[in-house]
């Protein structure tokens, strides 16, 4: 018979301490400076970010600049990261190509506005993905349940990420961090964490560099490789 492992607790908590760490500034979780669907298409259209002493700058396969071209008519997140990768193209100095050209043009003669976003933007969507990943990390790894209503009072991953970020000086109670895990409000953002990192995952298959990025970010959520 197999010997079921031990619900770790502590081990649960330090683990969305180091995880969660990065979006915790003077005691707030750090807002987004981008959309969520730019979040999606830079992992959708395989778009790699840099910086040097000049600033960003921007990798991607040439069909992805045709497909934000046309997506950043109709999606918010698809103009900003067009207008960043058109901007940091001009700021290096480097050539554009005929859609960057016109696409900036259009921002010099006509100030074109960007597409209303189909809905409000949520301030918190990484941060809140990233509470979400790790939650299913703890109940894969620490063998603790998503919630108190399946585990016991004060045993959940709700529980776990709540004083994680206590201690991180943000207080989220895990009422709060249920309502990310489970809640009917939040059953957009699941929806889309989840179609990023299997985005993310799909990607890693083909990109050498990706998938050393990839693989640092599921160790440091996981413990272990994808």
């Amino acid at each position: 018979m197999t010997e079921l492992t031990k619900p770790d607790f502590d081990g649960a908590v330090a683990h969305s301490v180091r995880a969660l760490g990065p979006f915790v500034q003077d005691g707030q979780l750090k807002t987004d400076v981008y959309e969520p669907s730019e979040f999606r298409l830079r992992f959708e259209l395989q778009i790699k970010q840099g910086h040097d002493d000049q600033g960003a700058f921007y990798c991607f396969p040439e069909d992805a600049d045709q497909a934000l071209f046309e997506l950043s008519a109709m999606d918010r997140g698809a103009f900003d990261l067009y207008c960043k990768i058109v901007a940091s193209r001009l700021f290096r100095g480097q050539p554009l190509n005929f859609q960057m050209s016109v696409f900036a043009g259009l921002m010099v003669l006509q100030g074109i506005s960007p597409p209303r976003a189909s809905k409000k933007k949520s301030a918190l969507f990484v941060a809140h993905s990233y509470i979400y990943w790790v939650a299913l990390c703890l109940v894969q790894k620490f063998n603790i349940s998503a919630t108190s209503n399946d585990q016991g009072p004060g045993l959940s991953a709700c529980n776990a990420i709540s004083l994680a970020l206590g201690e991180l000086g943000h207080a989220k109670s895990p009422r709060a961090i249920k309502e990310i895990l489970v809640g009917k409000s939040s059953a957009q953002l699941r929806k889309e964490a989840h179609d990023i990192w299997f985005l993310a995952s799909d990607w890693r298959k083909d990109d050498p560099e990706q998938a050393a990025e990839w693989d640092r970010i599921h160790i440091e959520l996981f413990g272990v490789r994808p």
